[in-house]
């Protein structure tokens, strides 16, 4: 079964999400591709982009950097978490409650400060 197919409508936890990399690194490419989508006639995407490119040099560099400040800021161990093998899938009920972004404590500076020139920081 794809894998796509296979995870539709799953809520992804610490519970599966090993299975879930484990059938993505499964493959025959040797990277993992997760996309993100920029509306080309929302300005504000596309400035986000054209920021991103300018001080990253790629976007997917820009987002692992990203990625590992934020655990970093909240303690979460990220540098070595080997993926488990897994042989059957349990579909996990959707969580009641996600916790909107906003909400974090500085995360949305964080992010904000990693895609500003340095003028435009918020302190």
């Amino acid at each position: 079964m794809a894998t796509k197919k296979k995870w539709a409508g799953v809520q992804l936890t610490d519970k599966n999400v090993d299975e879930y990399l484990y059938d993505l690194s499964n493959g025959k490419a040797r990277h993992i591709t997760q996309g993100v989508s920029f509306n080309k006639e929302d300005p504000t995407q596309m400035n986000l982009l054209r920021l991103a490119l300018i001080r990253h040099g790629s976007f997917s560099g820009l987002v692992k950097f990203m990625l590992a400040e934020i655990f970093k800021e909240a303690n979460v161990d990220w540098e070595v978490h080997p993926v488990k093998k897994y042989k059957q899938h349990v579909k996990e009920e959707p969580l009641e409650e996600l916790i909107p972004i906003s909400d974090k404590k500085g995360l949305r500076e964080i992010i904000a400060n990693l895609i500003l020139p340095p003028d435009k920081k918020i302190k």
